[in-house]
């Protein structure tokens, strides 16, 4: 008997069983996660998603293709997300909205990364002029999207509602979502779901699972923040790129320089291998900043004005990842607000001086130009130098409000603290448990405050208001006690309540620690767990921001010494 060829085989298999159900890549599972949220899928709810997750993977070419842009742009969502405190999984909304590109336009005329109409994105702060559209600028309009979804949660207290308000703002999504979601941590979706939900759940499941597998980029983005009021040609001329490459990722841009009013960051292509050589040439050449400042406390500072030798320049940084001006020496309130364009009230309401005109100045201090933060990256300070860590100065460190500060910590006004006192940043301490006073121990040198000028994160202000100050002086380095908390990040993307220090507490000394990577986490979360930098991270870890981290994958973390209560052993966070 003759043998038929393989290839007729297959093809008789499917000229007479079309509708075989071949095993599907992703099956949709009965309960699922989506930013922290758990999720049970009825049966007819599975099979929409089913059907969305099929027509993601129907043309390879085009699934290609998003995963590039991908993995060339969640490296910048990514932060601006944790930074925010926006969920991680909102990355996939971006895709789900745009595919990433940046000039996307809906037939309702929604326009951008994000999609935001003009009136919506005007209202939050973004500029949209003959100029410049910042819906079209990927660290602009992310911060934009996680302060709109920030806000419909405060509102709605379930992520879910507030991802069904994106699509349909807040004042039509109760139409969508049932009274039960509100404040629940585990919600029930049908078929009758708002398809926007069903969809988000299907481009999540597909692209986590798609880009672990692609293959990456040989292309890398640089964040360039050096261009206040520079031409393309000059930015072109300095990274040694053509002005077409400046364009084609920037296409927020629609003239030949730069303005001025406000930081704006660029994102420019280069091989991965040259990525270091070329910041090292931005840095050298733009100046990096000086900043002396005792070394205590999480904060997050970069430089956005480039160096001058013109002392009355105002100088702009990034605090925080909010706008702040730095003091120079002779500036009272009214002299700074001058300097930066900015209005009095709001700058002595920024920064909770309360004593008015007549508030004090200090030279060399960051201020800030936006509203602090209602939480701090970290859920624990302890103090360690009474004269120096005042509750204001801690509210500007972690960039807090000081209302929040003392209402954390269960107290009504300003007072002096306690050497060892642990501060709550992210909530209130509950009342049953007592104010916890550790025992400084061990004082270890300073280190050299490491600047972080690979910024992650861009901000809308609400006016003109982008000047900022020059930094004067360099402080000796000196010995200070510093004790490390172990703090694991409250994080809204998990169920981690975070670590609690109980009473009594212990320094561990520790000289290496591994952390094993777990779903949900990347390089910024693990850091604010441990209270280190990324780049502490990547260095410890011989890795870089494009190495992807897989679940299981274990890290080497170095510190001297963190606090544990004393019952506990290792505390590694509770899951």
């Amino acid at each position: 008997m003759t043998k038929l060829p393989t290839f007729h085989l297959v093809k008789l298999l499917f000229i007479f069983f079309p509708f075989v159900n071949i095993a599907q890549p992703y099956p949709v599972p009965k309960i699922t996660q989506f930013a922290g949220i758990t999720i049970a899928i009825s049966n007819d709810a599975q099979t929409i998603i089913q059907d969305d997750i099929k027509n993601l993977l129907s043309n390879q070419t085009y699934l290609n293709a998003k995963l590039d842009r991908i993995s060339l742009y969640f490296p910048i969502i990514e932060p601006i997300l944790a930074n925010e405190g926006v969920p991680d999984d909102f990355k996939y909304l971006c895709v789900q909205e745009s595919g990433l590109l940046p000039d996307a336009v809906s037939k309702s005329n929604a326009v951008g990364f994000w999609q935001f109409k003009r009136e919506t994105a005007l209202d939050f702060g973004l500029r949209i002029d003959e100029k410049i559209d910042e819906r079209k600028n990927i660290h602009a309009s992310t911060r934009v999207a996680c302060l709109y979804l920030k806000r419909n949660f405060q509102v709605l207290n379930n992520w879910i509602s507030a991802l069904n308000s994106y699509r349909t703002g807040l004042s039509n999504v109760y139409k969508f979502i049932p009274k039960e979601w509100y404040g629940s941590h585990k919600i029930s979706i049908t078929a009758k779901t708002d398809f926007y939900v069903l969809r988000a759940i299907a481009y999540k499941m597909v692209f986590e699972k798609e880009i672990a597998k692609h293959k990456p980029s040989e292309v890398s983005f640089f964040e360039y923040p050096f261009n206040a009021g520079k031409s393309i040609s000059v930015i072109a001329k300095e990274l040694n790129v053509s002005e077409d490459n400046i364009f084609k990722y920037n296409r927020w841009l629609n003239v030949q320089s730069v303005p001025e009013d406000k930081p704006y960051k660029m994102v420019i292509s280069f091989s991965k291998n040259e990525i270091e050589s070329i910041k090292e040439k931005v840095l050298l050449i733009n100046g990096m900043a000086d900043v002396s400042q005792e070394d205590w406390g999480f904060k997050v500072l970069s430089r956005i004005t480039p160096k001058t030798k013109n002392k009355n320049t105002p100088i702009f940084f990034d605090i925080n990842n909010k706008a702040g001006i730095q003091a120079i020496s002779g500036d009272d309130v009214t002299a700074i607000c001058a300097r930066a364009d900015f209005e009095v009230e709001d700058f002595l309401k920024y920064n909770d001086l309360t004593d008015g005109l007549d508030s004090k100045i200090i030279p060399n201090e960051i201020y800030y130009l936006q509203r602090k933060g209602k939480k701090a990256f970290v859920p624990f300070h302890t103090v360690t130098n009474v004269r120096e860590q005042t509750l204001w100065k801690i509210s500007q460190r972690y960039g807090i409000s000081l209302d929040k500060l003392l209402k954390y910590n269960r107290l009504e006004t300003s007072q002096l603290l306690t050497e060892g006192r642990v501060l709550w940043l992210q909530k209130t301490r509950p009342s049953d448990i007592s104010i916890e006073e550790t025992v400084i121990q061990k004082t270890v040198p300073r280190r050299p405050i490491e600047v972080v000028t690979q910024m992650t994160k861009n901000y809308s202000l609400q006016r003109d208001e982008t000047k900022i100050l020059d930094l004067t002086s360099s402080k000796a380095l000196r010995e200070v006690s510093i004790p490390i908390i172990k703090e694991d990040a409250i994080s809204q993307n998990s169920d981690t309540e975070g670590f609690k220090p109980n009473t009594p507490i212990q320094v561990h000394e520790v000289n290496n620690y591994t952390h094993t990577v777990k779903n949900g986490e990347n390089f910024y979360s693990i850091a604010r767990r441990y209270n280190v930098s990324v780049n502490d991270v990547w260095a410890w870890n011989k890795m870089n921001k494009d190495v992807k981290l897989e679940i299981g994958r274990k890290l080497f973390i170095k510190f001297g010494h963190y606090y544990a209560p004393l019952a506990g052993g290792l505390a590694q966070g509770i899951k």
